[in-house]
């Protein structure tokens, strides 16, 4: 099942045609186009394999041994796991040619993005599941408010406004 919902799902096209444009985008155009793929994924699969994911990461936690019994015979990497090799190679292949100046190394940008992909994949799973009329944030828990918050504090932490103010410059200089 995990592996037709893999083939069925997969985000690695779109995700290869957003890196693929790194010549002719800014970083920062490359990194609010990934997170608003990332969000129109979830928005479209949150009560199926966002859900089951979210619910595979609960079972990880409690029983790691029947998590690496399901998952440990899928042949490829999942949709995360790609946007996760493919986003570190991006990072250092941009700070090598200094477009963008990271705040943090790329394992720990990587570390945080996925951590707080993970929160605001479980408070929107939850939050659709469990509506509670009295929280004043329900309608905020939304997949494109959160990953846009998302995308703006990823371009604060690999020094987007540094680069953009460098390349305004550039221009005015004529170069």
């Amino acid at each position: 099942m995990i592996r037709q919902m893999r083939k069925r799902v997969s985000i690695k096209e779109k995700i290869d045609e957003i890196l693929g444009q790194k010549e002719v985008l800014t970083p920062q155009e490359i990194t609010d186009r990934l997170f608003a793929m990332l969000a129109d994924f979830m928005e479209s699969e949150l009560m199926g394999i966002e859900k089951i994911d979210f619910e595979l990461s609960v079972l990880a936690m409690n029983r790691p041994d029947r998590i690496e019994k399901i998952m440990g015979g899928l042949p490829e990497a999942g949709n995360m796991e790609y946007l996760t090799m493919r986003t570190m190679e991006y990072f250092k292949e941009q700070t090598a040619l200094g477009r963008i100046h990271l705040n943090v190394s790329a394992e720990e940008l990587l570390a945080f993005i996925s951590s707080a992909y993970g929160g605001i994949q479980m408070t929107c799973i939850v939050n659709n599941c469990y509506r509670h009329e009295r929280n004043p944030f329900a309608a905020l828990y939304q997949p494109k408010i959160l990953l846009k918050m998302l995308a703006q504090a990823v371009n604060e932490l690999i020094g987007i406004e540094e680069v953009i103010g460098m390349d305004v410059r550039k221009e005015e200089e004529g170069q």
